[in-house]
């Protein structure tokens, strides 16, 4: 028999100061600290579309996200360079 183990996230591994806002993407979609106001982008519906608004928020979001990517790539890179 091959045993399997299933590794389980902490609830909630961040700890963010109370009053933050966080910029989230739909990879993280189950995930909402206390305390903290979270704008996600909207997901398109099943075999549907997405109407003019939301897709103007996701534009919006993603403006306002696409300036601190790099700044979360250099994270990453420095995190794993000291591996």
């Amino acid at each position: 028999m091959v045993e399997r183990i299933l590794w389980r996230a902490d609830p909630q591994p961040y700890r963010l100061p109370a009053d933050s806002l966080l910029l989230q993407d739909l990879a993280f979609l189950g995930f909402t600290p206390d305390g903290v106001e979270t704008l996600t982008p909207i997901k398109q519906p099943k075999g549907g579309t997405l109407t003019s608004a939301p897709k103007a928020y996701n534009r919006q979001l993603a403006a306002l996200r696409v300036r601190i990517e790099p700044v979360i790539s250099s994270v990453k890179r420095f995190a794993s360079s000291k591996i």
